[in-house]
């Protein structure tokens, strides 16, 4: 009996060693996260037809970060779109015409989460605009039969809306406090051999292109 008891102490000691052992582990994994100023927020993989894509989330704490001087919280998401089937696509990740490469778009939902997207827009039907003498075109770059394409953005907290329909009436209204938000990119088919993008990412042959279909991610949670 005193054999098994010991034993039994012993397997307890063992256990709560391994939990302490693991609480400090997890007490140091967030003491490193706050001191470097990053934090994960979110690694999501999924597949839609022929196209698996990856989007990680991180927050980036204003202040330095690999020499880059940020004013304000960031919230940084890399993606990968990769192309395992025969047919093309585009990816709307351009911005419209008129803006460069680098535009993000973030928009309030009827769920209460606010979207932070590269995608197509169209004008909106429930709104006034006004009229235009250059049409808003979304530009685009190529994701071919077998190609794999990863790309980075970033936009400052706190969120506030960017469409390219800013300017129609009455305004979106954004949320005073943002508890979600999930990022979407937008991609359509499209016949490689009838369609063209230019260097500057501007799209001829909108007639043999699909409806745009959005690779999303699950919910980023900001707290």
């Amino acid at each position: 009996m005193k054999v098994l008891f010991v034993l039994c102490l012993f397997g307890v000691s063992i256990f709560f060693d391994c939990s302490s052992h693991n609480r400090k582990q997890t007490v140091t994994t967030i003491q490193t996260a706050l001191q470097s100023g990053v934090q994960n927020l979110l690694t999501f993989k999924n597949k839609v037809g022929d196209v698996e894509y990856t989007i990680n989330a991180k927050l980036l704490r204003k202040g330095e970060h690999n020499g880059i001087q940020l004013q304000s919280d960031v919230i940084q998401i890399k993606y990968e779109l990769k192309n395992t089937g025969g047919k093309s696509y585009l990816i709307f990740n351009r911005g419209h015409l008129g803006t460069d490469d680098s535009v993000v778009y973030v928009e309030p939902q009827s769920d209460g989460t606010v979207e932070i997207s590269q995608k197509a827009f169209r004008e909106p039907k429930d709104k006034k605009c006004p009229y235009r003498y250059v049409p808003i075109v979304p530009n685009a770059s190529w994701l071919k039969s077998k190609q794999t394409v990863h790309n980075q953005i970033e936009v400052a907290l706190p969120l506030k809306i960017k469409t390219p329909f800013d300017d129609c009436t009455p305004p979106s209204e954004i949320p005073v406090k943002i508890d979600k938000t999930k990022f979407c990119v937008g991609i359509s088919e499209a016949d490689a051999g009838k369609v063209k993008i230019n260097n500057k990412g501007l799209v001829e042959g909108w007639q043999y292109i699909k409806e745009q279909q959005l690779l999303c991610s699950d919910t980023i949670e900001l707290k």
